[in-house]
């Protein structure tokens, strides 16, 4: 399970340092980083039974309330940075209301009115009367998805924390997470195909596409004034260089 764990950590290390970065910049506690590895191990692609999109888990209602546009050309629910930024006003929306962090998760979890039906009938609002498991499933006050949730995050933020799982997975290299930064932005006009952005700088159109899942084709929808690309950073130097501004324009409309 730790291996896991590492394993998890490792293939996100692109995403993690921008993550932690964004909570802070939000006024959130970083220890949030591990909702979006209970929610879809860092998986941009991830897609629930109910519908819920992306590394986050947004559903189609929630992620227009936050800002992310999803049409025929993109889906931001799989944009890393801005569904973190969306992720973050929804959590700090949800403690506005509730007053607690750990009563925000739930309600992002299993809902606003879930949760505060589950303080009314538990009279508190504290983590353990909460979580508390009884036989009789009427006394359960929370469902057991995000019972088991919350003990997750709880969990790995724990155990990702911990010098120990470090020492004894040969993981040292994860403890300077959020030193580096390795992934950049950058701007692109309408119809730009992601073949132009990664033949710029050497690289393959599967690799950045991992990069820009939200794009549901390998071009920049044609009506937008500006696009941002995400590529790695160290790739950056070489794509300002090299890059040329596309012609395509409306081609695809």
């Amino acid at each position: 399970q730790q291996k896991r764990l590492v394993d998890i950590l490792t293939d996100a290390n692109i995403y993690y340092p921008m993550i932690r970065d964004i909570l802070e910049k939000e006024g959130l506690p970083q220890e949030l980083v591990y909702m979006a590895m209970a929610e879809s191990s860092f998986n941009n692609r991830a897609y629930s039974k109910a519908r819920a999109v992306g590394m986050w888990q947004f559903m189609p209602a929630t992620a227009k309330i936050f800002g992310l546009k999803v049409d025929n050309y993109i889906d931001e629910r799989r944009d890393p940075i801005k569904s973190t930024y969306a992720a973050a006003k929804y959590l700090k929306a949800l403690h506005k209301r509730f007053g607690k962090w750990y009563l925000a998760m739930m309600a992002y979890n299993c809902g606003e009115g879930r949760v505060a039906r589950a303080i009314k009938k538990a009279k508190s609002d504290e983590i353990s009367k909460l979580l508390k498991v009884s036989r009789y499933k009427r006394r359960q006050y929370l469902p057991k998805e995000t019972r088991n949730y919350i003990r997750k995050i709880l969990v790995l933020a724990s155990i990702a924390e911990s010098d120990r799982i470090h020492s004894i997975n040969n993981s040292s290299h994860l403890l300077n997470q959020g030193v580096s930064y390795p992934m950049a932005t950058v701007e692109v006009g309408p119809g730009t195909t992601l073949n132009e952005v990664a033949d710029s700088m050497d690289m393959s159109v599967k690799e950045l596409k991992k990069l820009n899942v939200s794009l549901r084709y390998n071009f920049v929808p044609p009506y937008v004034k500006t696009f941002n690309i995400h590529i790695p950073y160290n790739k950056l130097a070489q794509f300002k260089q090299e890059f040329k501004p596309s012609k395509n324009g409306k081609k695809f409309i």
